[in-house]
């Protein structure tokens, strides 16, 4: 059975309505429906409460739906998500990442964070809206799937058997 590592870029279509949040929604559609969990870094909850309040600066939400949008993903993630923890070779992985790719240095937690749960997962698809990071896992050997792609809806309806 198939294991996913999920990206803040893609956790956030989850709690805010945009292209790919189909996507999200049946890949937890099937991970409920086989008691599974979807794997992210320890920085995932702070990342997204800093994507969230950008959207309240940016004014796509006000401060209510904002504090709305967290309370429900810490509720969801507690059932639904293992965090990778930060540790030594994460942060190792995440310097030589850095010095092979053009990434941010979250991102590179993240695709680190990613290297390593693959390591007890080796079915492990990495779930992301980054087009750079992206493509860093693929350059990696992850195997990635879009949210907003149509070959990658493909690929996870054929996954899952889901439509």
């Amino acid at each position: 059975m198939p294991s996913f590592y999920i990206d803040t870029s893609a956790l956030l279509k989850r709690y805010n309505e945009e292209a790919g949040t189909e996507f999200i929604n049946t890949l937890y559609e099937y991970i409920e429906k086989n008691n599974q969990y979807l794997f992210t870094s320890e920085l995932t909850d702070v990342e997204f409460a800093s994507a969230v309040f950008r959207l309240t600066r940016e004014q796509k939400l006000t401060r209510d739906t904002a504090i709305g949008i967290i309370y429900n993903f810490e509720i969801e993630s507690d059932i639904r998500l293992t965090n990778i923890p930060f540790h030594d070779g994460i942060i190792y992985q995440a310097k030589s990442i850095l010095s092979s790719h053009h990434l941010k240095s979250h991102d590179a937690i993240q695709l680190a964070s990613a290297m390593e749960a693959r390591k007890y997962h080796d079915d492990l698809f990495f779930v992301a809206d980054d087009e750079k990071l992206c493509k860093a896992a693929e350059q990696e050997g992850l195997p990635v799937l879009r949210p907003r792609e149509q070959e990658s809806i493909n690929t996870l309806s054929t996954i899952t058997g889901m439509t």
